[in-house]
């Protein structure tokens, strides 16, 4: 059955209202609101309201009855374990984590490039939730914790990295973003 025929069993309504249940619960006593949930084909969409930022959490699930969670928000760990303590987790079983990254690089070094920062990053605790991709440059979108940071890094036609470039955004973090090229410059 292809995803855009997928049609709603028992089960499925059974797991969607249980998970619904859970988030509603847990929000309840927090300053977490849910401003849209959005059924889609094999996955449950909602946008929560932190403050006046807005989140996207897919709940992705299967004829098993398991879920993953997806999301491309650099808050998105964050929130769910605010959300989720270690017992909703294992109620709603093998609940696990993945922020979607384009690794369609236009330079094949930029991919080592990439693989070398991300090993950095992740060893001082800070994660890389988007790429964008642009003419000798690529920009990078950090996170740690509940900072931001958004940083292009320039590159020649040999794959030498030619500069670093703050590209701050609201509600960016200047102190993350000096640890980011701080960390890029000491490779």
């Amino acid at each position: 059955m292809s995803d855009r025929t997928h049609e709603y069993s028992d089960n499925d309504e059974n797991l969607l209202k249980t998970l619904d249940s859970k988030i509603q619960s847990a929000i309840q006593s927090k300053s977490i609101k849910i401003i849209e949930v959005s059924k889609l084909s094999w996955r449950q969409r909602y946008i929560f309201a932190i403050g006046e930022e807005s989140v996207s959490i897919d709940f992705i699930y299967t004829k098993k009855g398991k879920i993953t969670v997806q999301s491309k928000h650099p808050g998105a760990k964050t929130l769910l374990a605010e959300i989720f303590s270690l017992n909703d987790i294992t109620i709603l079983q093998d609940i696990t984590t993945k922020i979607i990254i384009d690794e369609e690089f236009p330079e094949t070094y930029l991919i080592d490039i990439y693989n070398e920062i991300k090993v950095h990053a992740n060893n001082h605790g800070i994660g890389i939730v988007d790429i964008k991709h642009f003419q000798y440059k690529e920009r990078y979108f950090f996170y740690r914790n509940i900072e931001r940071a958004t940083i292009d890094l320039t590159y020649n036609s040999k794959g030498a990295i030619t500069g670093l470039v703050s590209f701050p955004r609201s509600g960016d973090s200047l102190q993350l973003q000096k640890d980011v090229e701080s960390l890029i410059k000491n490779l």
